[in-house]
């Protein structure tokens, strides 16, 4: 079941994986809170992964960062896969992921079946 909200929708791809699509506008601190809501809502007490895609590179302001950076996502993910097409866009996300803590291991890919890929082996080393 895909549910819809103004900033992004998500959707179950398989049992523990949740596929969220940004539709490419900024997010506040309330968009982000809303999100993780619908992510610990998916894991229903379980840690799941992410499989994130983006039309285009989305800017985050401090507040939203810190959020992300914080306690609750390590609570609620083992892994975030990112989808970006674009290749200046996948740049920039590296850039600035490698410039912000990462509590999640996160990995940027050009293609949904790579990102699925690497997503399953997290599954499996979550599992051992």
């Amino acid at each position: 079941m895909k549910k819809d909200f103004p900033t992004f929708s998500i959707s179950e791809i398989e049992k523990g994986i949740a596929f969220i699509e940004y539709k490419g506008i900024e997010m506040g601190l309330k968009e982000i809170i809303e999100l993780y809501d619908e992510i610990e809502n998916f894991g229903n007490g379980k840690k799941i992964a992410i499989l994130n895609t983006f039309k285009e590179f989305i800017p985050s302001n401090e507040e939203t960062m810190k959020y992300v950076e914080g306690e609750r996502p390590p609570k609620l993910l083992y892994a975030s896969a990112i989808v970006v097409e674009s290749l200046a866009t996948r740049l920039a996300m590296m850039m600035f992921m490698r410039f912000n803590k990462q509590r999640v291991p996160r990995k940027v890919f050009n293609s949904k079946k790579k990102a699925m890929k690497w997503l399953r082996e997290m599954s499996r080393k979550k599992s051992d």
